[in-house]
């Protein structure tokens, strides 16, 4: 029986010509995915540089104001500040990007007198989305509208005021919002044990220096 060449024999049965697959049909493919791969990579890098000059004018302001501002590769693996450490970034990369762009800020250190203190730099505490350490040193009387500016911090981890301060039983709801929260020292006679202790009930990994309780390692 004489063998029927494929092309006829689809054609007999209304399949049409089989068509051969093209190689630039799986280049396309390639092309789009990778298109596509470029494009989210500098969606990514233009939000992220956007983002760092807001965080770089948030931390210009905030040391203009005699507050210390701690970036993350600046601690070493004990957790102690170390002043000689460098960004993680090559300094042609760093040149163009900045030095801060794959690092960012860690903790803040600030003496403050008053509320009216932390009004000033609010807009630029809320560019600090990364900061886990929060220190006030001085006498302070830092009250409960401005421990709500300190609150926006929703990253922290550790929140201390050294010396005296004039935080009321008012600011536990808003405390009760730092879910990451491990330490806190308040250091006010305004506050009530019962309130730290719901506090402490609410966000069962925190530790109170007021309660008695040491500080996490």
């Amino acid at each position: 029986m004489p063998s029927v060449p494929l092309n006829r024999l689809c054609y007999n049965l209304g399949m049409g010509v089989p068509r051969k697959r093209r190689w630039f049909q799986f280049r396309l493919r390639t092309l789009l995915i990778a298109t596509m791969a470029i494009a989210v990579g500098c969606a990514w890098l233009s939000s992220r540089m956007a983002a760092k000059r807001r965080e770089r004018v948030a931390v210009e302001t905030l040391r203009k104001n005699g507050w210390a501002v701690t970036y993350d590769y600046q601690l070493a693996a004990d957790g102690k500040y170390d002043a000689t450490r460098q960004p993680p970034i090559p300094d042609w990369l760093g040149k163009v990007l900045g030095d801060d762009f794959f690092c960012d800020p860690s903790s803040l250190f600030a003496e403050i007198g008053d509320d009216s203190e932390l009004d000033e730099v609010k807009d630029a505490l809320r560019q600090m989305h990364t900061v886990k350490t929060f220190r006030v040193c001085g006498s302070s009387s830092v009250t409960d509208r401005g421990l709500s500016v300190i609150t926006d911090l929703t990253q922290l981890e550790s929140l201390e005021f050294i010396a005296s301060s004039g935080i009321t039983d008012a600011s536990i709801p808003r405390l009760k919002r730092l879910t990451k929260l491990k330490w806190l020292s308040l250091n006010s006679r305004h506050v009530s044990e019962q309130s730290l202790r719901e506090l402490k009930t609410a966000l069962p990994r925190l530790r109170i220096a007021d309660l008695g309780d040491d500080e996490p390692e």
